[in-house]
């Protein structure tokens, strides 16, 4: 994870941490719902307050709100990214399944504006750049992005899932 690290502050992102608890209204606002694996986040018997109330499945919640709380403050270009830990239930086992992810957001403009490059918003394919040099600088070159127009809390015409080989390793979009 740290060669991952590495990259993408080389890419100019900034790290953020984000809480691991979160509100369950979270994953039903970006249509995550109990029947997929995400959509079933692990209870906290104590929580710290009411938007705090299961463990994460997913870094997007918490992105989310960091581009929220940024774009209040006028902070309209962002290139952020997060690794960390989402927490999975196990059923009857005490302990929960927990994996390291990454998750990451572009907003606003590509570059800064000067008198040499006219001013051009991120997109799409500024991701899909990001991406392929990340897989590539980590040795992964076996990367294919497949259109998903499945994926709940993205545009149905710009989500793809992102392939190592034949196995699916995450997805992406607008």
């Amino acid at each position: 994870m740290e060669r991952a690290r590495s990259l993408l502050t080389g890419f100019g992102f900034r790290e953020v941490i984000t809480y691991s608890f979160i509100s369950p209204q979270a994953l039903l606002d970006l249509q995550i719902f109990p029947e997929d694996r995400k959509g079933r986040g692990l209870s906290i018997q104590n929580p710290l307050s009411e938007e705090q109330t299961i463990m994460r499945t997913t870094l997007v919640p918490g992105l989310l709100h960091t581009v929220r709380s940024n774009l209040h403050r006028q902070n309209l270009d962002l290139k952020l990214f997060e690794l960390g830990r989402v927490f999975f239930p196990r059923g009857s086992e005490e302990l929960p399944e927990e994996t390291e992810f990454l998750g990451g957001v572009l907003s606003g403009l590509r570059e800064e504006e000067s008198w040499a490059k006219a001013r051009a918003e991120c997109d799409f394919f500024d991701l899909k750049g990001v991406l392929e040099g990340l897989f590539e600088g980590m040795g992964l070159p076996e990367i294919r992005f497949l259109g998903d127009a499945r994926i709940p809390f993205l545009h149905p015409g710009k989500a793809c899932r992102v392939y190592l080989g034949e196995k699916t390793s995450g997805s992406w979009g607008n």
